[in-house]
């Protein structure tokens, strides 16, 4: 026979020793909140998005009819499953930076890899529309961005995929504020571990040093 302790946990022990811990709980959830709030403003960089779309078509709808039929529509789908690795190329890239006009430093500083780790070109699976994203710290920035990259965009898929119907869906305006997680959703995941971690490591000081322990035969198999 092997023997091993027994532990009992008193529920209403537990609680009052939370109890006794309540202000120090508390004083270490919101220092954890602050702690999160502090690295949200100070080390986490605002960062602004700025996004623009179009239609890829094949070709114009026919004056007689003013629609497209379905052939023209699944050459229209094809076409723009091809135009995203066309647009995802440094070649691209490069063109749209000839395009790009400011003065703002970033944009005459601008490789084809800082456009290309700035941008994203995306397209859901059943959709004929292609959207471009530009994030960035600058608002003025990444709107220059996005719209140089649609109408270059256009321009090459209309040179290199014979894509004569492209319309512009929406165009890129300055954001009015950082895209992402604000200050207060920080806050509340600091005071949310803080809390965790408060009330987990008093529990486990009260079962090391108040829950009663008993002795406990184990028999061997």
């Amino acid at each position: 026979m092997n023997e091993r302790e027994r532990i009992a946990v008193n529920i209403h022990e537990l609680i009052a020793m939370l109890r006794a811990y309540l202000p120090e709980i508390i004083c270490w959830s919101v220092f954890c909140c602050l702690l999160l709030v502090c690295y949200k403003e100070v080390y986490k960089k605002p960062t602004f998005t700025a996004e623009t779309s179009f239609y890829v078509y094949s070709r114009t709808a026919d004056s007689d009819y003013g629609r497209l039929d379905v052939s023209d529509l699944d050459v229209s789908q094809q076409m723009a499953k091809e135009s995203l690795g066309v647009l995802r190329s440094e070649q691209v890239a490069e063109e749209v930076l000839v395009n790009l006009e400011g003065d703002a430093a970033a944009l005459q500083t601008m490789t084809t890899f800082d456009l290309l780790n700035m941008t994203s070109v995306q397209k859901q699976d059943d959709s004929l529309e292609i959207t471009i994203t530009a994030s960035g710290s600058d608002p003025y920035v990444v709107c220059d961005v996005a719209n140089a990259y649609r109408e270059t965009a256009i321009r090459e898929l209309s040179e290199r995929l014979m894509a004569r119907g492209i319309q512009t869906a929406k165009v890129a305006v300055i954001p009015l504020g950082p895209s992402g997680r604000s200050s207060s959703f920080y806050g509340a995941i600091g005071l949310f571990l803080g809390l965790c971690s408060s009330v987990g490591l008093i529990t486990l000081l009260y079962v090391l040093r108040h829950a009663e322990r008993s002795p406990e035969d184990v028999g061997e198999i």
